[in-house]
């Protein structure tokens, strides 16, 4: 399990892409990378739209980028992206591979009952890859205020 202080490959190469998490450094000090565990379901439309109406903010003002994923397909995603007006990358994570590495993907209660998915998760990487911040875990995240705690976060860094 990836955790705050922990330094990331940033060679980490990205599901059904040709691209590593250091190309997301080229025009960005920071990468906010939140893992989520379905596209098109409410919780993850209220965080993914949390993220929608901060990321022009965060990336003028922080130099960040904002990359979500989940296991769903890539097609999948097109359709979220367009049904909300989503203004960031979403990575199709099938196979569960960057889950694992970053040990996001196991058991949670959902609605009573103990199920194994996603778990909520964001990661705040510098262009070092140290990992600045992290949401999510034991402590639940307020999707529709995330963009915002992720904004403010940033803030305090930058103070």
């Amino acid at each position: 399990m990836i955790n705050k202080g922990d330094k990331i490959p940033l060679t980490t190469k990205l599901p059904n892409t040709n691209i590593s998490l250091k190309d997301y450094f080229k025009d960005n000090t920071y990468l906010v990378l939140y893992f989520y565990p379905e596209d098109l379901t409410p919780a993850c439309t209220k965080q993914a739209c949390s993220f929608r109406d901060n990321s022009e903010q965060i990336k003028k003002d922080f130099d960040a980028k904002i990359v979500g994923v989940s296991p769903d397909s890539k097609e999948k995603h097109e359709k979220f992206i367009e049904k909300e007006k989503l203004n960031f990358d979403l990575i199709a994570d099938e196979d569960l591979k960057l889950h694992n590495f970053f040990g996001v993907y196991g058991e949670k209660k959902s609605f009573g009952r103990t199920v194994i998915s996603t778990l909520r998760t964001t990661f705040l990487i510098d262009s070092t890859g140290l990992v600045l911040q992290r949401w999510g875990g034991a402590a639940k995240i307020n999707t529709k205020k995330h963009g915002e705690e992720v904004y403010k976060y940033l803030s305090s860094l930058n103070s």
